[in-house]
C-alpha cells in the first residue's frame, strides 16, 4: 500500500511540475480600462488600443478594437484590452477614440512597466482638446484634465503626476450643456451626463445637449 501511494505521489508530481513551469513562462497580463467624458455612441463609436514594446513605440504587441454603444459606461470605466503573455519590461499603450466616420477624436499615450499582472486606467478628458503637450516640461507629453503630464501618470501610479489636479467637482468648470454636470475623477475634471436629464431615446452630449439616438440597446456578448 505504501509503495503504491509513493508511486502515485511521484506520478502526480511529474504531471504537476510542467504546469507550474508553464504558468511562470506565460508572461504578465496587462489589463487596460478607459474612462472618458466623450459621449458614448454619439461622439465615440469605437476604441482602438495598441500596445507597443518599449518606451518610444517599438514593435506592436497587440491591437484591440472595442465597439462603443450608447449604453457603454465610458464615464465609469470600460475594459478595452487584456494583453497576456507580455515579457517584463516597458510598454507604450496608445488608446484612440474613433468617431462615427472612423476618424480620430482623441488619443492618449500611456507608458507602463510590466512585471507580472498589472492593471492601468487610461484617462481621456475632453478638456484636453486643443492642448498641446509637451509645454514647459519636455517629459510631460500626455494631457490629463487640460494639463500636461508624464505618460506614466495614471490613477494607479500618482507618484508620476506633477499635479494631483482637482479634489472635488467644485474645482471644475460647469459643462456647456445642462444635461451634464462636472465631476472630479482621479484628479481630472469630467463632464458627466445627469441621469434622467434626457429622454428615453436621447443621449447627453456635454457640448450640445440632448441628442436623439433612437431606442437604447444594451450590447449582449455573443449577440449582434
Amino acid at each position: 500500500m505504501t509503495a503504491r501511494l509513493g508511486a502515485l505521489v511521484l506520478t502526480i508530481s511529474v504531471l504537476v511540475s510542467p504546469l507550474w513551469g508553464c504558468e511562470s513562462d506565460d508572461g504578465g497580463i496587462l489589463v487596460i480600462d478607459l474612462r472618458t467624458d466623450y459621449a458614448p455612441g454619439v461622439e465615440v463609436t469605437a476604441i482602438r488600443t495598441v500596445v507597443h514594446r518599449g518606451d518610444a513605440g517599438g514593435p506592436i504587441t497587440t491591437t484591440t478594437d472595442t465597439p462603443v454603444f450608447v449604453a457603454s459606461p465610458l464615464i465609469d470605466g470600460l475594459r478595452v484590452a487584456e494583453t497576456p503573455g507580455l515579457e517584463a519590461g516597458n510598454y507604450l499603450v496608445l488608446t484612440t477614440l474613433l468617431d462615427v466616420a472612423g476618424e480620430v477624436l482623441a488619443e492618449q499615450r500611456t507608458r507602463e512597466q510590466v512585471a507580472g499582472n498589472i492593471g492601468v486606467t487610461v484617462l481621456i478628458t475632453r478638456s484636453c482638446a486643443g492642448v498641446m503637450c509637451p509645454a514647459a516640461d519636455p517629459v510631460a507629453t500626455a494631457c490629463i484634465g487640460a494639463r500636461c503630464e508624464d505618460p506614466r501618470c495614471t490613477p494607479e501610479t500618482p507618484q508620476f503626476c506633477s499635479d494631483m489636479g482637482c479634489t472635488d467637482a467644485r474645482a471644475c468648470d460647469a459643462p456647456a450643456a445642462s444635461c451634464a454636470e462636472a465631476q472630479c475623477i482621479a484628479g481630472a475634471c469630467f463632464a458627466a451626463p445627469i441621469a434622467g436629464a434626457c429622454g428615453a431615446e436621447e443621449a447627453c452630449d456635454p457640448e450640445s445637449g440632448c441628442v436623439g439616438v433612437g431606442p437604447r440597446c444594451v450590447p449582449v456578448v455573443g449577440v449582434d
